[in-house]
């Protein structure tokens, strides 16, 4: 991926030429870098992962209070990420831990407060 500035000209370029090359901004910095179709095998280990995601993901948004999504952002404060993201971390970790890639999770829940809380994986 290249930095580049004023590209094609301007201030700002997004999109691809060609399906040669893509130009984009991430975080205020234009880029650049080779256009390509991403592969998705749609294995086991990676289905299952997914949808460890998402049962993560709307349980966070569905389930836990305020309180508790107050707590993962004291938590995240000076790490660089957020709230969220820490929730993410220690949810994914737990559930490779409690059940293991490959096998579908079919629910999940959280007691507690962090940094003392219990991720449940069924």
């Amino acid at each position: 991926m290249a930095r580049v500035y004023m590209p094609l000209g301007s201030f700002d370029a997004k999109g691809a030429i060609a399906k040669g090359v893509i130009f984009s901004k991430w975080r205020g910095i234009n880029y650049a870098k080779r256009y390509f179709i991403p592969a998705n095998p749609q294995s086991a280990d990676q289905t299952s992962l997914r949808l460890a995601f998402e049962l993560l993901v709307a349980y966070y948004k569905g389930t836990l209070t305020q309180p508790q999504k107050d707590a993962y952002d004291v938590g995240a404060k000076g790490e660089g990420y957020s709230g969220f993201n820490l929730y993410m971390r220690q949810g994914m970790n737990e559930y490779i831990s409690q059940i293991g890639i490959g096998t579908d999770p079919v629910s999940v829940s959280v007691a507690g407060n962090y940094p003392s809380d219990v991720f449940t994986w069924t």
